[in-house]
C-alpha cells in the first residue's frame, strides 16, 4: 500500500512538473530566456536563463509554484530568501538580480532571479569520483569560513542553516560559492 501511495504521488508530481515547467527557449517577462533545468525539488525548480538585455549574463532562475506547495510557509520562506539576497553584496555569492509573482493559467509562480554561477557542486563532483586533496579541502573550509564571516557580521547576523556539499560551488579555477540560502534566517 504504502508503495503504491508513493507512486501515484511521484505520479502526480512528474504530471505538475511536465505541465508547470518552463521549456528551452521559452521567454519570461520579455526579459529571461530559458536554456535548461539546473535542477528540481519538492516545490522549486531552478532553471538556467539568458538575461535578453544582456546578452553575455546568464541567470538562475528559481521558480516556486504556490498550485504545488500549497503552503504559505514555503513561499515566506521564498520572499525571506529574496530579502535577504537584495541586501547581500559578496563576490562569493550569486548576486541577487529580480524577484517577482506571475499568474498563469493554472498556476500563481514566485521566481528570484540571480547571477549564475559556472561551475559544480561539491556534492556532484563527489557523486562523479572527484577526490579531494587534503589542501584542496583546507582552502574550501577557508572559503566558506570567509562568506560565513561576511553572512555572521551582520546585526542580526544572516544564518545560511544549509550548509551542504550541494550548494557549495567549485567554478573551474577553484573559487567556492555559497548558493541557495532558502533557509536562511535573517533574525532571531
Amino acid at each position: 500500500f504504502l508503495i503504491l501511495r508513493g507512486i501515484l504521488k511521484l505520479q502526480a508530481f512528474l504530471e505538475w512538473f511536465m505541465e508547470a515547467t518552463y521549456q528551452s527557449g521559452d521567454i519570461i517577462r520579455d526579459k529571461y530566456r530559458i536554456v535548461s533545468i539546473l535542477g528540481a525539488g519538492g516545490s522549486a525548480v531552478t532553471y538556467e536563463a539568458e538575461d535578453l538585455t544582456q546578452p553575455d549574463l546568464s541567470v538562475a532562475i528559481k521558480v516556486l509554484s504556490f498550485v504545488q506547495t500549497k503552503d504559505w510557509k514555503l513561499v515566506e520562506l521564498f520572499e525571506r530568501e529574496a530579502k535577504v539576497l537584495k541586501n547581500l553584496h559578496h563576490p562569493r555569492i550569486p548576486q541577487y538580480l529580480d524577484y517577482f509573482a506571475l499568474d498563469t493559467e493554472k498556476d500563481h509562480q514566485f521566481l528570484l532571479v540571480q547571477e549564475l554561477i559556472p561551475g559544480k557542486s561539491l556534492g556532484d563532483l563527489v557523486e562523479q569520483g572527484w577526490y579531494f586533496q587534503e589542501q584542496e579541502v583546507k582552502d574550501i573550509a577557508q572559503q566558506v569560513l570567509e562568506i560565513l564571516t561576511y553572512l555572521h557580521s551582520f546585526q542580526p547576523p544572516v544564518i545560511h542553516r544549509d550548509i551542504k556539499p550541494h550548494n557549495i560551488i567549485r567554478a573551474e579555477a577553484g573559487e567556492i560559492y555559497l548558493v541557495d540560502l532558502g533557509a536562511v534566517q535573517d533574525a532571531y
